[in-house]
């Protein structure tokens, strides 16, 4: 089973602590004379704070203090103020960060399927290179061939002519096309229908008898698929009929991946 990182949005109800909220359920405990003398003692810690006083009849400054009979360090009238009861319950509803209420969310395509790019053959190519060449000279000669195999995966230069731009061995070449051969998609990197076929039978099963039987007749009689050469065929290989029939059946199944069918041409 292949595995594949995707991007999901998600709605959830959560309640976000911002500073300010954090102030907030710090200083909404408090009693009025509480909160002056926290006030207070916040504008000596902090000179660049400044007490601006307001116009208000619920104002917060001086005047509060002195009427209150209180110094700085509070008294016994402190204590007995009574504390404002806060319904924490509905505080907590009214700020929470609901995000996206259900009649607004409206369906949107995914992250990763809008920035999903095609896969050219060259870049999966590519790709498998770099992994599977640990030569340098490997994989500029890679990177050529790689450069000269059409979009049905077939390469269209001959082996003597890379070597000679690349100046390198033709055997040099040779291998490195072997390399890429073993490639996906199978059957890449073939320079006929005839080894196309061939490299995915053998990517398939090249041990077994049935894929010796099917390497035979593509070798042997790929142009001749019909029924009425199949007697001949038989002979040929020294096999039965059903043996023949079962092998071109085979053969018909297999594809250029990516490319067009390898039935459409045997």
């Amino acid at each position: 089973m292949a595995l594949e990182m995707k991007m999901t949005l998600k709605q959830t109800q959560k309640l976000v602590m911002t500073p300010m909220l954090q102030q907030a359920i710090k200083l909404l405990p408090l009693a009025r004379l509480e909160l002056v003398q926290l006030i207070r003692h916040e504008m000596v810690e902090n000179p660049l704070l400044e007490e601006v006083l307001s116009d208000e009849e619920d104002g917060i400054g001086t005047d509060d203090i002195e009427k209150a009979g209180l110094d700085d360090e509070g008294g016994p009238e402190a204590q007995k103020e009574e504390r404002e009861e806060i319904d924490w319950e509905i505080y907590l509803q009214e700020n929470m960060d609901r995000g996206i209420s259900p009649g607004e969310y409206i369906e949107r395509p995914s992250i990763d399927s809008t920035l999903k790019k095609e896969i050219s053959l060259s870049d999966h190519l590519l790709w498998q290179l770099y992994l599977s060449a640990h030569d340098e000279l490997d994989k500029r000669i890679g990177v050529f061939l790689i450069g000269n195999i059409d979009s049905d995966g077939y390469l269209k230069s001959e082996l003597t002519e890379i070597a000679e731009i690349g100046n390198v061995e033709v055997e040099k070449v040779e291998e490195v096309l072997k390399l890429i051969q073993t490639l996906d998609p199978p059957g890449v990197g073939a320079r006929d229908l005839k080894e196309c076929l061939i490299l995915q039978v053998q990517n398939i099963d090249s041990d077994s008898d049935g894929s010796v039987v099917v390497k035979k007749i593509i070798e042997r009689y790929l142009d001749q698929f019909d029924e009425r050469h199949f007697p001949k065929i038989a002979k040929g290989l020294k096999i039965s009929i059903e043996e023949v029939i079962r092998a071109i059946k085979f053969i018909r199944t297999l594809d250029q991946i990516g490319r067009a069918s390898c039935r459409e041409r045997v």
